[in-house]
């Protein structure tokens, strides 16, 4: 199991190659204002790490924008439209598999597009829910006003079938079975894993490593290791807003 010193052994290795490891943040679910909201944003402002929010368009609060407006570095993501799942029953969850008619799906997408760009940060970057979506809809994406695509682990290629630029997330802070955080060395683990197979030319270098939270289910062990983990990359790390991780 990876430890701190570990993190720490890591950077110092990119630094040596005189290379500064890059990461960024994504928070997912977001649909209203809460006192988990607040605490996110007040992590991120203290710290210094701009998050990156993928939200619900169909939930959106109506105050929503207005408590986002003044927070510095952020930027919103489209997070599907609903989170609904529309697979069968023995299959994994999926909003946008092939499970519905195509055109259904992109005037969905488009709508929420056009919920999300109201708002003050609006990036146009797909974040499907459960970060999976079929291909055929990722063809589609374009139309409907994205121009990015965010999922989880390496990326194959920099540039989607679709045209869209793809920078995804590799670190889950959540044990999903128990429903609370997956504990020090576990999500160390992965922040490694990505970190020295970018270092060792192994997958993407150019992909920063992407941080994935849930802050309307964290507890305190989420925020614990959050503030850790901000404070343990302050030096030799850059940590990307998403118009960064994202530009052309």
């Amino acid at each position: 199991m990876a430890t701190w010193q570990d993190l720490g052994r890591e950077i110092e290795a990119w630094t040596s190659a005189g290379r500064a490891p890059t990461l960024w943040w994504r928070d997912d679910d977001l649909e209203f204002e809460s006192p988990a909201l607040d605490r996110l944003l007040d992590l991120s402002g203290q710290a210094g790490v701009p998050v990156a929010l993928a939200a619900v368009p169909r939930d959106l609060a109506e105050g929503l924008g207005a408590r986002l407006a003044p927070v510095p570095g952020h930027a919103v993501l489209q997070h599907g439209f609903a989170h609904a799942n529309h697979a069968p029953d023995d299959a994994r969850k999926e909003e946008y598999g092939d499970h519905r008619p195509l055109p259904e799906m992109a005037d969905e997408i488009a709508g929420g597009w056009r919920r999300i760009a109201r708002l003050a940060g609006a990036l146009p970057v797909f974040v499907p829910p459960w970060n999976r979506v079929s291909e055929t809809v990722v063809g589609v994406l374009a139309r409907c006003g994205l121009r990015g695509l965010s999922a989880l682990g390496p990326r194959p290629g920099r540039v989607t079938g679709g045209g869209l630029v793809q920078v995804n997330v590799h670190v889950d802070i959540m044990d999903w079975g128990a429903y609370r955080f997956a504990g020090d060395e576990p999500v160390l683990d992965q922040v490694l894993a990505h970190l020295g197979a970018r270092r060792r030319g192994e997958v993407d270098a150019t992909e920063p490593t992407g941080v994935m939270t849930h802050h309307r289910v964290h507890d305190d062990g989420c925020w614990s290791f959050l503030s850790r983990l901000f404070a343990a990359t302050g030096g030799g790390c850059r940590w990307l807003t998403a118009p960064e991780a994202f530009a052309a």
